[in-house]
């Protein structure tokens, strides 16, 4: 995923590239000339309970509104 050739190109226009399947949050950058992946922030550790939190909102918005928030506003920032 963030090695992508999408990503690369992206890199390359940007700078930082926020990659993300959903469930997980990547900032690609640049470290020595090399795509680095410099943060990640996962919401949960796997594919099935990540299904399953989404279905309760409000228990999400608990167990991450938070740091997911905090993590969010660094990094766009």
């Amino acid at each position: 995923m963030a090695g992508s050739d999408q990503v690369a190109k992206y890199l390359s226009k940007y700078g930082l590239v926020v990659v993300t399947n959903l469930r997980q949050f990547v900032i690609v950058g640049r470290v020595h000339g090399q795509p680095t992946q410099l943060e990640a922030f996962t919401i949960v550790p796997s594919e099935k309970a990540f299904w399953k939190l989404i279905g309760n909102p409000k228990k999400l918005t608990e167990a991450i509104g938070d740091s997911f928030n905090e993590y969010l506003t660094r990094v766009l920032l």
